[in-house]
């Protein structure tokens, strides 16, 4: 790839992306006890091509990725992090290079999407609505996936489906709140901004919204990760979410692992921030009867507000004035 020399082709999907394909791009390290299950989901959804950087994997993603028909891989060994912020303008380069007028969605190899009533649509049936009234944008709640089990006793497994190991969500609160790039909304809340105030942190818990599901326009960029857009562009008339599997037994030595490499944001200060709430849980669950709640289907998110179905506009934004004083930072 001549504009991103980092970049390095291993293996490109058969038969290329055609002009229809819709298309999961992710950037993955260490990753081979989510992938089976991820590609197995999406493909189900109706993704029909993927796109892969492996950011120096070592435990055999980068194997089981290149044995894929569906997947385009590329391969650095660059630091993520490095400024300003290299994983971001990998995801650009890429986007722009293959997914130029094509639906793309950018996640990563711990969130599922889901929208009111997925369970029995595809993707592309979801992009036609979305076509068929000029929408080119999906803006997502985030909700935090967990066990009521300790960590070190989770026991997921690769190929498995996630929500059968980490099934409980928080209820809420959930905030929406204004903010200053496209969609110029986000949503604070979920189990860590409960956990941030249990335990005192200062600092502000990620932001629990994305806007992962996007019609690519070479020239549009992704801003402070999948959270925000520079350009502009139609928002779809719903809402829907991304399931978020990183709690698994991984988490603890990831924190430690991801501490000390200090390549995500503000040197790791999340999984710095992880990793103390884990020590200092008494059953080393985040689990909390009062709070967590267990996933059923779209339905139940959707009577819980959490999600809404095509055709309800989003809520709209409110005053500055509304703003809790913590409003959160990038995932």
């Amino acid at each position: 790839m001549t504009n991103s020399p980092t970049l390095k082709l291993i293996s490109r999907a058969a038969g290329g992306i055609a002009p229809n394909s819709h298309v999961v791009v992710c950037v993955v390290r260490n990753e081979s006890l989510r992938l089976p299950w991820l590609l197995r989901y999406y493909r189900k959804l109706g993704f029909d091509r993927f796109i892969f950087v492996d950011n120096g994997s070592t435990d055999g993603t980068t194997e089981l990725l290149r044995q894929q028909s569906d997947v385009s891989l590329l391969y650095t060994d660059d630091h993520f992090g490095e400024p300003p912020g290299a994983g971001l303008i990998w995801k650009n380069t890429v986007l722009d290079r293959f997914c130029d007028g094509r639906w793309i969605l950018l996640a990563d190899a711990d969130e599922l999407l889901v929208w009111p009533g997925s369970e029995n649509e595809t993707v592309p049936q979801l992009t036609r609505k979305f076509d068929a009234c000029g929408a080119e944008v999906l803006f997502t709640i985030m909700l935090d996936m967990y066990s009521d089990k300790p960590f070190g006793e989770i026991n997921y497994r690769p190929g498995l489906p996630f929500a059968d190991f980490a099934p409980y969500f928080d209820r809420g609160p959930y905030y929406l709140l204004p903010a200053g790039p496209f969609p110029f909304r986000q949503i604070d809340g979920g189990v860590r901004a409960r956990l941030y105030r249990q335990y005192g942190v200062p600092s502000a818990p990620p932001v629990m919204s994305k806007v992962p599901l996007v019609k690519w326009r070479a020239g549009q960029r992704f801003i402070i990760a999948q959270h925000a857009l520079l350009n502009p562009a139609p928002l779809a008339p719903m809402q829907g979410a991304l399931l978020h599997f990183k709690m698994f037994d991984d988490l603890p030595l990831k924190c430690d692992v991801e501490v000390e490499r200090g390549e995500y944001y503000a040197g790791g200060r999340e999984y710095r921030a992880l990793a103390m709430f884990i020590r200092n849980s008494p059953s080393r669950s985040f689990f909390d009867p009062r709070i967590s709640i267990r996933y059923q289907n779209t339905n139940q998110l959707q009577a819980l507000g959490l999600i809404t179905p095509f055709g309800v506009p989003l809520v709209p934004i409110p005053p500055i004035s509304a703003t809790p004083p913590d409003s959160g930072a990038p995932e």
